[in-house]
């Protein structure tokens, strides 16, 4: 009963922030406004007066922590289980990622052309600190969700720029650490994250200025793109006839 009504509150809360963000902003969006002005007349909207945008902040804060438990206690995949599902190399890497030179000597195996700073990032993405994640909780997760960036990272023409994209995403996701749950249970939307992050520079950095577009990217199945040559000739028949 309590977690219920926990999770009602902060859907109350969600939505009625972002009828108050669109109808004063005449647009769909998800975004909080990005001026302090601008969220003080927002906490206002929404009904706060003494120190206004501190408190609604707060609240903010507490109903997304309310979702964000809620969700990985439902889906919780542990560190060994995600392990298991990548490449003998991945595991290697975190397994060793302590040792600086034998994690360098690995690197440049698996084509990192800059392994000096290619280790700094990545041991800040296996073993994230406060400055990385905001939340304790949200570093549990950012470790586990670490082998699936790695193992797509692996996959893309030059990994030195892509890990430096993805560090920058990541840290766009400072305060909003639920998303890594998010990803977790869908792996599909990390090899199609990684793919903008390794592929196009407009939309990498479309993504980091905007990193709730990932609900967009699940719920309209963006994982199944970029479609194959094939399926984009089928749906061009189909439209045309």
């Amino acid at each position: 009963k309590k977690t219920s009504d926990e999770l009602r509150e902060a859907y109350l809360f969600f939505r009625k922030t972002e009828h108050r963000i669109q109808l004063n902003h005449q647009i769909q969006t998800h975004e909080l406004p990005r001026t302090l002005e601008d969220q003080e007349d927002l906490a206002r909207r929404m009904g706060y007066s003494d120190n206004a945008l501190r408190n609604f902040l707060a609240d903010l804060e507490k109903h997304r922590r309310v979702v964000e438990e809620l969700f990985s206690s439902m889906f919780y995949h542990s560190g060994e289980e995600i392990l298991n599902s990548v490449s003998p190399e991945v595991r290697q890497l975190v397994e060793i990622i302590e040792d600086q030179d034998k994690t360098k000597s690995l690197l440049s195996r698996l084509g990192f052309a800059e392994p000096d700073a290619s280790y700094t990032i990545i041991k800040g993405i296996i073993r994230p600190s406060d400055r990385k994640v905001g939340s304790e909780k949200g570093r549990s997760l950012l470790e586990r969700l670490a082998p699936l960036f790695i193992e797509e990272l692996l996959n893309v023409p030059e990994p030195d720029r892509a890990l430096i994209a993805l560090d920058r995403y990541i840290d766009s996701l400072y305060a909003h650490s639920a998303y890594f749950s998010t990803l977790l249970e869908n792996p599909p939307t990390v090899r199609f994250i990684m793919k903008i992050l390794g592929e196009s520079r407009f939309f990498t950095d479309l993504l980091i200025r905007h990193p709730q577009a990932i609900d967009s990217l699940i719920a309209r199945g963006a994982q199944e793109y970029p479609k194959s040559k094939e399926s984009l000739e089928n749906e061009l028949e189909e439209r045309l006839v």
